[in-house]
């Protein structure tokens, strides 16, 4: 942190021992200087918000006040801190911050969007479904630029969440919804979906889907893909037989 941030911090100090009995909760130890708490309690959202990027780990805490700093700099909904603080694996962090920022009434769809993410990193399956459909009442109307729905991202999360716990038909009805944007390895996972609740003809159907698509792909991905498309293949023949 550059010295001119150390020195308006320092003078925040003086101001706020005086005036916020809150904010200098603890200030006796020095090293609470330069905190994002107290960044925050300060007023001093850009620079909470620069020390929160540039610290080598972060705490529940130093994320529930990233997140808060970031919403009073910047957009409401900007995802930077959130991105970062998921991508770096902070997940239990990120799970407590979101459930101190929901007491405080202050969880908007963004805070929704990564506590589902966080949830399923650390399988808490019931919870994370819960909080990606929350999100995606939000986001499903939402479009980028391209023309597709923000919401693809979080059908592709809850797609994989449902496969994993043998939901397969709620699978089958979230692979469905992002249509032509699901690539080779997704289609035959839904060639399987259809297979595993026995709607052996959509199985099939998909699966030369898969096949159709797979000669554009380049040869590591058509072998990789190819293994699994046999062994689908030797399940369906053996339903079939019986």
């Amino acid at each position: 942190m550059g010295k001119e941030l150390q020195k308006n911090t320092k003078l925040t100090v003086q101001v706020l021992k005086e005036e916020n009995s809150l904010a200098v909760r603890g200030l006796k130890d020095l090293q609470l200087v330069n905190t994002p708490r107290l960044l925050y309690l300060a007023g001093l959202y850009n620079e909470c918000v620069e020390l929160c990027s540039q610290m080598e780990s972060l705490s529940a805490e130093d994320c529930f006040y990233w997140i808060k700093s970031q919403k009073k700099w910047k957009h409401s909904l900007s995802s930077k801190a959130h991105s970062f603080i998921y991508w770096n694996g902070y997940f239990r962090e990120y799970i407590e911050a979101y459930n101190q920022l929901l007491s405080e009434n202050e969880v908007n769809r963004v805070d929704d969007q990564y506590y589902g993410y966080c949830l399923v990193e650390v399988w808490e399956d019931e919870k994370a479904l819960e909080a990606l459909t929350k999100a995606l009442k939000f986001y499903q109307d939402i479009h980028l630029p391209s023309g597709i729905s923000w919401g693809i991202h979080l059908y592709w999360r809850r797609w994989d969440l449902y496969y994993k716990i043998g939901d397969y038909k709620n699978a089958i009805n979230d692979y469905l919804k992002m249509g032509h944007h699901i690539m080779s390895r997704r289609w035959l996972i839904l060639a399987e979906c259809f297979y595993l609740v026995w709607e052996i003809n959509k199985s099939v159907s998909t699966l030369k889907i898969v096949e159709s698509e797979l000669k554009y792909k380049d040869k590591k991905i058509q072998k990789s893909v190819q293994r699994d498309i046999i062994s689908l293949k030797e399940k369906l023949n053996s339903k079939n037989e019986k």
